[in-house]
């Protein structure tokens, strides 16, 4: 992984809980307890053009591309202006 994980691992945001890569076959585990319940691990896949808050049973997926690797970032919260403005950040950087 790259830039992202270690921002988002490291703290971008305290609502974030897992950061699947791999088509959700891998995935990096926060300190923060995901609200999902179940382990989830499977084929994920952008299905909405909205890439941020996207619901996800109880949770919020919010899907980027960084260097042609596809990532999900789980969440508990929705992601606010602030910090969909940082993720852009760190996409564009």
């Amino acid at each position: 992984m790259g830039k992202i994980d270690i921002y988002a691992v490291a703290g971008f945001s305290d609502k974030v809980a897992k950061i699947y890569f791999c088509d959700g076959l891998i995935f990096y585990l926060t300190s923060n307890k995901s609200v999902i319940l179940a382990l989830v691990v499977g084929y994920l896949k952008k299905d909405s053009d909205k890439n941020v808050n996207n619901v996800d049973d109880d949770a919020f997926l919010t899907y980027i591309q960084v260097a042609k690797e596809d990532f999900f970032i789980e969440h508990n919260e929705e992601f606010n202006i602030n910090e969909a403005n940082t993720l852009v950040g760190i996409m564009t950087s």
